[in-house]
């Protein structure tokens, strides 16, 4: 049903199995599925102007996969004849413009850059360039048919899965997989200037990745196909990058063994990723650059300080490209960064070290989910977190100005889902904490007027919630750590409580999550027990690799004997709940 929201007019359409909106909203294409003979599957187009519907095709078994081009004058699907019922049916991929109104078959079976033996997948993404001039579609090997053998029942019939040790991946894993891998399509593009199609993923080059409008003149590939046998003790795994020529139609390869993963800048000027190996963030240009290390004479460190597993530590992140490809903004550990990809220009600090010197760690946030870049000269809304007080909040910074980060708000709250209006300055986004829900508030960008939209559990009044609060104390090792220790409501410190332990690496920064009294997978539910007079004290551990038991212990034990220390702890009745997997062994008391 599509109703006009200025008249109230409203037009239906039946047995609609699929639709898209023109990003313009002046045209709505729909699939139909099929009913009888009289009611036959197609696809169709309405004209939200003259309110006109179109047949675009009609009288195929089942068509898939539509998709429009930005000014919402093409239109692309996947679409059989095949009413057989067959486990492997051969689908064409169609292409319909408005100018001309006709739909024409694209890519089939013969059609030429079509892989030998190859066919259009019908659960390949449909995509259009920015421009409306390239359609990315999906492509996969024809599987190999068997015959089924009916002289037998089901039940009678030998059902037998064989590994061998040089299989890519260990059989629960090709299990797990095997319907995502059935699905799996491999991209491929068609010129529709040119009339021609080239396939770009292949079995050795699975993934491909392009630029954000679809428009640059090379893809890349990312393949750990050779290193599949080692995911589970070499972690990262190992990848190749290989360059895509789109229009030579040349793949070259540009990175061997790398433990980061390689993606395109929006424009595709650049490769850049992640090194683990060295810890640093690289870039090397498209068009035949060297590569690159961003960040190698900062003299601050862009790996996961607090990392404590037994694997190479991952980055902190980045907030994206600023336009045309001219710098890449990137995390530390507090901070954010602005690097020139062509290393000709030192590394700025875009948040001017303030993150650092008041332990608070800042991060964009983007405002605009469709947002491709970030424009050079925006003012960059951030999110903040203390670590010292676990406060949250907002600060405003600016890509080319050089000033420091703006408070906007900073509470005893945790804060997400920040939005902003299309063409306002209201903001929309969740506050709470462990007694306030994660209700929805509004405001302007000034953050200086908050409103409450919602009230979603008020019910919560009707019952003892309890509170929380940080505490600290060192480990065996002489190590500062942090926990959470949650009490009943009306706590009365001249009492003794029973009090459980539950531990699973670091939880402090939670100190403001809100928990809902639900059933929980693996572990206990803290306002069930707290509302029940219950303490629950929740550790940090940092673990020693290779002694996850020991470290688990090293730390959990001072901890509560710092708790008990406090008088009011009933330490006849206490009790230990971990993590399965967070250690090898669990600590015994």
């Amino acid at each position: 049903m599509l109703r006009n929201l200025q008249t109230g007019h409203e037009q239906r359409f039946d047995r609609v199995v699929d639709y898209m909106f023109s990003e313009k909203g002046n045209m709505l294409y729909f699939v139909k599925d099929e009913l009888d003979s009289l009611h036959t599957a197609g696809v169709y187009a309405f004209s939200t102007a003259d309110l006109k519907v179109m047949p675009i095709d009609t009288g195929k078994v089942t068509y898939k996969g539509i998709s429009t081009d930005k000014a919402g004058e093409q239109l692309a699907y996947v679409a059989t004849t095949d009413s057989t019922g067959a486990e492997i049916r051969y689908f064409n991929l169609y292409h319909w413009n408005k100018k001309d109104n006709k739909a024409v078959t694209l890519a089939d079976t013969l059609t030429k850059g079509m892989p030998a033996a190859w066919m259009v997948s019908e659960h390949g993404n449909l995509r259009f360039s920015e421009d409306g001039r390239r359609l990315f579609f999906g492509t996969f090997p024809r599987p190999t048919r068997f015959e089924k053998d009916t002289t037998k029942l089901d039940e009678e019939k030998v059902s037998l899965d064989i590994w061998g040790y040089k299989d890519p991946l260990i059989q629960p894993m090709q299990l797990k997989q095997l319907s995502r891998d059935q699905k799996r399509s491999f991209l491929a593009l068609y010129d529709l200037r040119g009339k021609k199609m080239q396939q770009l993923a292949t079995l050795e080059m699975p993934d491909v990745y392009l630029d954000a409008n679809g428009q640059a003149d090379v893809a890349l590939a990312v393949s750990d196909e050779k290193y599949k046998v080692t995911i589970g003790y070499d972690t990262p795994t190992r990848k190749d990058a290989y360059l895509i020529d789109l229009k030579k139609g040349t793949a070259k390869q540009i990175l061997k063994e790398t433990r980061g993963y390689p993606r395109l800048s929006p424009q595709g000027a650049y490769v850049y990723w992640y090194e683990p190996t060295d810890s640093s963030w690289h870039a090397m240009n498209t068009k035949g650059g060297a590569n690159i290390n961003l960040t190698k004479g900062i003299g601050q460190a862009f790996y996961e300080e607090d990392n404590d597993v037994p694997a190479l530590p991952g980055s902190y992140g980045a907030a994206g490209w600023v336009e045309k490809d001219n710098a890449f903004l990137v995390y530390d550990r507090f901070d954010i960064w602005k690097l020139d990809p062509s290393g000709k220009k030192a590394p700025e600090n875009l948040t001017d070290r303030y993150g650092r010197n008041n332990k608070l760690r800042l991060r964009y946030e983007q405002l605009d989910s469709e947002e491709k870049f970030i424009p050079a000269d925006a003012t960059l809304y951030l999110s903040a977190f203390n670590l010292t007080d676990k406060s949250a909040g907002f600060f405003r910074d600016h890509v080319s100005k050089t000033a420091q980060p703006e408070k906007l708000v900073m509470t005893p709250h945790g804060y997400t889902s920040l939005r902003k209006a299309k063409n306002s300055d209201r903001t929309t986004f969740r506050r709470g904490s462990f007694r306030e829900y994660n209700d929805l508030y509004t405001s302007d960008l000034s953050f200086t007027n908050l409103e409450k939209l919602s009230d979603a559990n008020p019910q919560m009044k009707d019952y003892l919630w309890g509170t929380v609060e940080l505490v600290s104390w060192k480990s065996t090792d002489g190590i500062p750590l942090e926990g959470l220790l949650y009490k009943p409501e009306n706590f009365d410190p001249k009492k003794k409580y029973p009090m459980l332990v539950y531990f699973y690496e670091r939880s402090s920064d939670g100190i403001h999550n809100h928990r809902v009294p639900a059933p929980s997978a693996s572990t206990i539910n803290i306002p069930y027990f707290v509302s029940n007079d219950y303490l629950v004290f929740v550790p940090d551990i940092v673990y020693t690799e290779g002694y996850p038991g020991e470290s688990a212990m090293d730390c959990i034990i001072p901890g509560v004997q710092s708790i008990v220390a406090q008088g009011f702890v009933d330490d006849k009745n206490m009790a230990l709940q971990g993590r399965a997997g967070a250690v090898t062994r669990s600590p015994t008391w």
